[in-house]
């Protein structure tokens, strides 16, 4: 079984999964979480290629990650 194809058809599902989990653990050090999972099945139903698949869910992460970090100010403005 190879990784290196970005073809999604040269896949089974569970390759599919495995290597977009993979690139998820480089990125981010973690295992993909329920969310992420989720994310990767509608990616494999919607004919994306596993790379496009990480690029989109790693976007998505570093989204929440950004506004989460910015919430905190929200506190601040409240409590003036």
């Amino acid at each position: 079984m190879t990784y290196i194809t970005d073809n999604q058809l040269d896949m089974t599902f569970d390759e599919y999964t495995y290597n977009v989990d993979m690139m998820l653990m480089a990125d981010f050090g973690e295992p993909a979480t329920l969310e992420q999972l989720r994310h990767i099945g509608t990616a494999w139903e919607q004919g994306l290629s596993p790379s496009e698949a990480y690029a989109a869910i790693a976007e998505l992460y570093n989204d929440s990650d950004y506004d989460a970090e910015w919430d905190i100010f929200d506190d601040l403005a409240v409590a003036a």
